[in-house]
C-alpha cells in the first residue's frame, strides 16, 4: 500500500547483499531513460551535460559542479524563450540599481 516491498528491498535486502552500487546504477539508468523519453533531444543533451558535470566533480570546491552555476547554465537556454516581464512596481530585474518603475495607472481604485 505504501511501497513497502520497495522499501524492504532498498533498505534491507540490498544493503545486506552489498549491492548498493548496482542499485544506484539501476536508478541512474532509469532516470536517463525517463529523461530521454520526456524531453526534446536538444534540452536533454544540455541537461545530461549539466548532470555529468555535477557528478564528475572530484572535489566539492569545484565550481563546475556547483548547483547554482549549473542552474544558471540551464536557465540561459530559457532566457531567449521566456519573455521579459516588466513589473508595474519596483525593480523588474536584479541589479538594476535604484531605478524604480512607477505605476502608470491613473484611475481611482474606488
Amino acid at each position: 500500500m505504501f511501497r513497502g516491498a520497495d522499501k524492504v528491498f532498498r533498505k534491507v535486502l540490498v544493503p545486506l547483499a552489498g549491492l548498493n552500487e548496482l542499485l544506484f546504477l539501476r536508478d541512474s539508468i532509469m532516470i536517463k531513460k525517463q529523461l530521454l523519453r520526456d524531453l526534446p533531444p536538444e534540452r536533454a543533451a544540455v541537461l545530461q551535460k549539466s548532470i555529468a558535470k555535477f557528478f564528475d566533480g572530484s572535489s566539492s570546491a569545484n565550481s563546475d559542479s556547483d548547483p547554482t552555476v549549473l542552474k544558471e547554465e540551464l536557465m540561459t537556454g530559457w532566457s531567449a524563450i521566456l519573455p521579459k516581464i516588466n513589473l508595474p512596481f519596483g525593480n523588474s530585474e536584479k541589479g538594476s540599481g535604484d531605478k524604480k518603475v512607477e505605476p502608470t495607472e491613473k484611475t481611482s481604485l474606488v
